[in-house]
């Protein structure tokens, strides 16, 4: 391809995708290792696999991992665990238990939002704390007004 006096050939775009990986991996990665982590395990309960029939459900599916860390911090920075009509709970997936409640997860963290045993929200990744404000809100608060 010709564009002016510049002949653009297949090795230039490869280059350039080359390029935008690399700087989205390093402001990636500077991005996650500046996120605060979270050790409090006891934040959340075990998952027992028992939903109630009415209310919300906040699932948080983790492993022992510093991205998995980070995510519960955002959880416990932004969730309102004070909300009698919101049960929130964990999920260690390296140590998880059998339930009757069988829900996929393909990959870690996940949080899931579920009300009356239906998701209504699921989020694979590190979300941050804004984003995780505004799920919660639209989804649980603004619903129960």
């Amino acid at each position: 391809m010709k564009t002016g006096n510049i002949i653009l050939r297949p090795m230039h775009f490869v280059a350039a995708i080359a390029g935008f990986y690399l700087c989205t991996v390093i402001f990636s990665r500077i991005q996650v290792g500046n996120a605060p982590e979270s050790f409090n395990t006891g934040c959340f309960p075990a998952f027992n696999g028992c939903l109630s029939d009415s209310g919300y459900t906040v699932i948080f599916f983790f492993d022992e991992s510093p991205v998995c860390n980070k995510m519960r911090y955002n959880l416990e920075q932004t969730m309102i665990t004070d909300n009698p009509d919101v049960r929130f709970f964990s999920v260690d997936v390296n140590g998880r238990q059998q339930t009757d409640f069988q829900i996929p997860v393909s990959g870690v963290p996940t949080t899931l939002i579920l009300k009356d045993k239906k998701e209504v929200v699921r989020v694979t990744g590190l979300v941050s704390q804004g984003n995780m404000k505004k799920i919660y809100t639209r989804k649980i608060i603004s619903k129960q007004r």
